[in-house]
């Protein structure tokens, strides 16, 4: 699985673990949509940000250097 999916599925835990932990907890409903909202912004930023550094490389450029 790719690092963009796999932090894809870590946000979509993170947002079922918020709904459970307020439905547990008695919180106002809006408070939660607001949260999974701002959760899945936080996911795909990120995930977009990681892959864009992986796809603006230069052609030539090495991903490592040899060695470390």
């Amino acid at each position: 699985m790719s690092r963009s999916g796999i932090l894809m599925l870590g946000t979509v835990a993170a947002i079922a673990a918020l709904f459970a932990l307020g439905s547990a907890l008695g919180w106002p409903t809006p408070s939660v949509l607001g949260g999974a909202v701002a959760l899945l912004l936080l996911g795909v930023v990120l995930a977009v940000t990681r892959l864009r550094r992986r796809t603006d490389r230069p052609a030539g450029s090495p991903g490592r250097l040899p060695g470390r």
